[in-house]
């Protein structure tokens, strides 16, 4: 994506509504400065100090420069998880591709499909620190909407079986047990379903 200004790369893509209706526009990071800069200067000269108005800017510059500067931000979740980083760089790589935890942090990239379930317990700490939640929650396309649901019945159900294995209620277990295969053969057939498409 290009700027609409200058033509460099765009770092950001902001909504304009106005009383013509709405507009997309691309920005590159100076350009996007020189965009806040003008678009503040009215707020600025009639807030007359206003500690709310100057409040929400700290947290919007705050946003903006965590947004603008990946790096930063990156080396932030390196240090904040640096425990996890030192004990999954010396302990193992994927056992399928090689690639280390390290780099997977480094690059925002994972090695294989494999990667996920190799580091999940220090990815998933880490999606809770820096998004609040480990799971999607925007939207998905209608046919997969059924897989999505499923999944998420299959998660539930298995957080189910292990407190009732924990509380030693053997039996209720396995009925849930029993569903979850159900579950799981249903997951199967849903993405074979999908796949034919």
């Amino acid at each position: 994506m290009k700027c609409d200004k200058c033509d460099q790369d765009a770092v950001i893509e902001i909504n304009v509504l106005s009383d013509e209706g709405s507009a997309k526009i691309a920005l590159c990071e100076s350009c996007y400065q020189n965009y806040i800069e003008e678009f503040d200067q009215p707020m600025i000269e009639n807030s007359s100090g206003d500690e709310e108005y100057k409040f929400f800017q700290q947290i919007l510059s705050e946003l903006v420069s965590s947004m603008l500067v990946p790096e930063e931000t990156e080396k932030a979740v390196l240090e904040m998880h640096s425990e996890d980083l030192e004990e999954n760089k010396t302990s193992k790589n994927c056992s399928h591709c090689g690639t280390s935890f390290s780099w997977i942090l480094q690059n925002g990239k994972f090695g294989c499909d494999h990667c996920y379930e190799e580091f999940r317990n220090s990815i998933d700490q880490i999606l809770l620190q820096t998004q609040g939640t480990n799971e999607h929650k925007g939207k998905v396309p209608e046919i997969y909407e059924g897989l999505r649901t499923i999944r998420k019945e299959i998660r539930d159900k298995e957080d189910q079986l292990r407190e009732m294995v924990y509380e030693e209620k053997y039996e209720e277990a396995a009925s849930v047990r029993d569903e979850l295969k159900g579950l799981k053969s249903e997951l199967i057939k849903a993405s074979d379903q999908i796949d034919e498409r």
